[in-house]
Order: structure tokens, then C-alpha cells, then sequence
């Protein structure tokens, strides 16, 4: 945990990817919000991060329920991986633009998962 004062953004970003909260909806908004506002090395992003790729399927699974749309949005760049779930969860996300602290994730969770079973 990281003493101090932290940022709201910094914090609801956090939150919202807490393995218990996984509250979809405006995620990728709240971290656009933390990636204007240059916190992308904090290490409650960097946690928060890591917990996103983790549970996306999860995500996906209760945005289904809540009737929130959980589509990625192609007029982003993919150096904004956040806003390219789906591509993520299929295992076709470029792993070279992801940051190295969730390289091994996705490769680990998801694009390996790809190589296995390449008609999922």
C-alpha cells in the first residue's frame, strides 16, 4: 500500500478493479482519466492494472448481467490497451504495446490461451 495522500483517480481506479467490486461500466473512462492525468506508474495503477487484465473475463461476464456495454473502441490507439478488452480476452492483443507489468500476464492468461485453443 502506498502511504500518502493518493490521487481520487488514482484511488477509484483502484477500486473499481478490486477483484470484489469489478465494477463495469465507466472503467476504461476512469482509466483514460488516470492516463491524462500522467499516473501511470503509480503503483496503484500499476496494481489495478494487473488486476483488469486478470479479471476481464469476469468483467465482461458482469457487464453482460448489468446491461453495460463492454465493447473495445477501435478509434483508440492500441498504446491505450485499456479500451481493446475483447481483443485482450481473445488473445490477439499485441503484446509488445502492452506495459511490461502486464506482459507476462497476458501472455501467461490470455494469448496463450489463443495458441491452445486457436477456434476460441
Amino acid at each position: 500500500m502506498v502511504e500518502g495522500k493518493v490521487p481520487y483517480e488514482v484511488w477509484w481506479w483502484r477500486k473499481v478493479t478490486e477483484p470484489l467490486d469489478l465494477l463495469p461500466g465507466r472503467i476504461q473512462e476512469t482509466r483514460e482519466k488516470v492516463y491524462q492525468l500522467g499516473y501511470e506508474n503509480h503503483p496503484l495503477v500499476k496494481e489495478a492494472d494487473e488486476d483488469f487484465i486478470l479479471f476481464l473475463d469476469e468483467m465482461k461476464e458482469r457487464a453482460k448481467r448489468w446491461e453495460v456495454s463492454f465493447v473495445d473502441d477501435e478509434t483508440q490507439p492500441l498504446e491505450k490497451w485499456w479500451w481493446h478488452p475483447n481483443k485482450i480476452l481473445k488473445g490477439e492483443y499485441p503484446a509488445e504495446k502492452l506495459p511490461l507489468h502486464l506482459r507476462k500476464i497476458y501472455l501467461e492468461e490470455w494469448a496463450k490461451e489463443k495458441v491452445l485453443n486457436p477456434q476460441s
